[in-house]
């Protein structure tokens, strides 16, 4: 499945994705967006939508089985999009470009690395 996410007035110059690993939760993924001179960190996830049947019934086993994949149209996976927090990554005076960013490991810190010659953690 593909998702659209519009970021806003500038083009995503540099991208870096993290997922974050728990058995006890679902699937979720940081992004950093470098945009010009800020990066936008976002938190994706995924989610289901239910369709309600027509009948407005909610069948909770497919053909009596528990754990079969419900027929087409009943519900549909869906990424979850939350911009979380946006900072300045490249200070220079005439025309800031931030060109890099990268998330840690560990998803605690953001490295970026822009036009102005310094490296930010």
């Amino acid at each position: 499945s593909v998702c659209r996410y519009f970021t806003g007035e500038y083009s995503v110059m540099t991208l870096s994705a993290r997922g974050m690993v728990n058995n006890n939760t679902p699937l979720k993924v940081f992004v950093a967006a470098g945009h010009n001179e800020f990066c936008q960190v976002y938190s994706v996830s995924l989610g289901r939508e239910r369709i309600p049947s027509e009948s407005g019934v909610r069948n909770r086993n497919v053909n009596g089985t528990p754990g079969q994949k419900p027929p087409n149209g009943q519900s549909k996976i869906i990424f979850q999009v939350e911009p979380l927090k946006k900072v300045q990554i490249d200070y220079h005076p005439k025309e800031p470009y931030g060109k890099v960013v990268r998330i840690s490991n560990n998803n605690k810190l953001l490295a970026s690395g822009g036009d102005d010659g310094n490296v930010r953690i």
